[in-house]
């Protein structure tokens, strides 16, 4: 089922989504998809991070974290290692106790939340 948006509505519309996931095979797929959700949605942001560009680059990182704090819908997707979900994590808390996520976990208590347990952070 599809739902019309007015045209001028449809303008003023500003979504952004993040994408974080281990490593560049993902890339090519978003590059594609934002070509074709531009034609739909103008005012839509679509960014990608990987795991394995920005772990020891401090630009990446602090670029990556900065989208988290803006988007609204971020997703989270295969960072197993230490080195590519610890730097994130105080990021991605403060986005969940701000109630901007949803946090999709295998199990653990709400203190015991690492990336390795989820699979879709959205907004």
């Amino acid at each position: 089922m599809t739902f019309p948006i007015k045209q001028s509505t449809q303008q003023d519309i500003s979504t952004r989504v993040v994408i974080v996931t281990m490593d560049t095979h993902l890339n090519s797929a978003v590059d594609r998809a934002r070509v074709g959700l531009k034609r739909l949605l103008p005012q839509l942001s679509l960014t990608i991070h990987s795991a394995s560009e920005f772990a020891g680059n401090p630009e990446h990182l602090a670029q990556c974290r900065k989208d988290i704090a803006q988007g609204d819908i971020i997703i989270v997707t295969m960072l197993f290692l230490e080195d590519h979900f610890l730097p994130l994590m105080d990021a991605l808390k403060a986005r969940r106790e701000g109630q901007e996520m949803v946090f999709q976990k295998q199990h653990g208590d709400d203190n015991d939340v690492t990336l390795g347990n989820i699979f879709t952070a959205l907004r």
